[in-house]
């Protein structure tokens, strides 16, 4: 969660295998719009709690990180500082 909070921008979808509340904590200070917890993780109950008062959508997936990440940039969702003419994408 530290380099989220880093490198983190607001309106980013948060990607975490980390499923306690502190990511949802995360999420808010950073302003993510979402969080999507990789492997299957699931937020316990304190966190899906905190995701309601604070509107943060949580979704979870049985795809690991890599393949996750992979999919979302297939599909046009750039990283942070990423843009697709850096990476030799038109």
């Amino acid at each position: 969660m530290s380099d989220v909070l880093a490198f983190g921008k607001p309106g980013i979808l948060l990607l975490t295998g980390l499923s306690n509340c502190q990511s949802v904590r995360t999420a808010n200070i950073i302003g993510a719009k979402a969080i999507v917890y990789v492997r299957g993780k699931k937020p316990d109950q304190e966190g899906i709690e905190l995701a309601k008062g604070k509107n943060i959508p949580l979704l979870s997936t049985q795809f690991m990180m890599y393949t996750a990440c992979g999919l979302l940039f297939s599909h046009g969702l750039e990283g942070i500082g990423a843009s697709r003419a850096d990476n030799g994408h038109e």
